[in-house]
C-alpha cells in the first residue's frame, strides 16, 4: 500500500499551500496517521510505502521504529535525479493536471535539497540508490 503525504494533505487541507504556517503542523498529524496505517498494513504481511520526504535521520528513525514494531524490514530508495530534471517532471505533472500534486520550482527544489541529511545503512535500513 502506498501512502502519499501530498495526496492526503491536498485532499484533507485543500485550502493550504506548503508556504502556510499551519501546513507543517497539519502534515505532522497526517504523517502520524499514515504511519499508524502503515504499521497495520505491515502486520498483515503486506508492504507499506511511505511516500514522503525522509530527509532527516529523526524522520527516518520514526519510520524505522514503526516498521520494527511490526516485524518488517525497512528499505529506503534514494533517488539521485538531477534537480533540473525532477523540476521538469514535476512541472509536466502539474501541466498535465495530475491530481494532488504540489507546484514545484527549481529554486524550491534547491532549497529542499539543502535540507537532506544523507541516509546510511547504519540507521537500520537497507539503502537502495537509484542513479
Amino acid at each position: 500500500m502506498r501512502l502519499t503525504l501530498d495526496e492526503w494533505m491536498l485532499r484533507l487541507n485543500p485550502e493550504l499551500t506548503v508556504e502556510d504556517t499551519a501546513y507543517g503542523e497539519r502534515a505532522a498529524v497526517v504523517r502520524a496517521l499514515l504511519g499508524d496505517i502503515a504499521e497495520q498494513v505491515l502486520r498483515t504481511g503486506s508492504d507499506a510505502i511511505l511516500d514522503w520526504n525522509a530527509w532527516s535521520r529523526d524522520r527516518r528513525a520514526d519510520g524505522i521504529a514503526r516498521a520494527r514494531r511490526a516485524g518488517a524490514e525497512v528499505l529506503l530508495h534514494r533517488l539521485t535525479t538531477p534537480l533540473e530534471e525532477s523540476t521538469r517532471r514535476a512541472r509536466a505533472r502539474t501541466e498535465a493536471g495530475t491530481a494532488y500534486a504540489h507546484t514545484v520550482d527549481l529554486a524550491g527544489n534547491y532549497h529542499l535539497a539543502g535540507l537532506i541529511e544523507e541516509p546510511s545503512e547504519d540507521e537500520g535500513l537497507r539503502l537502495i540508490v537509484h542513479p
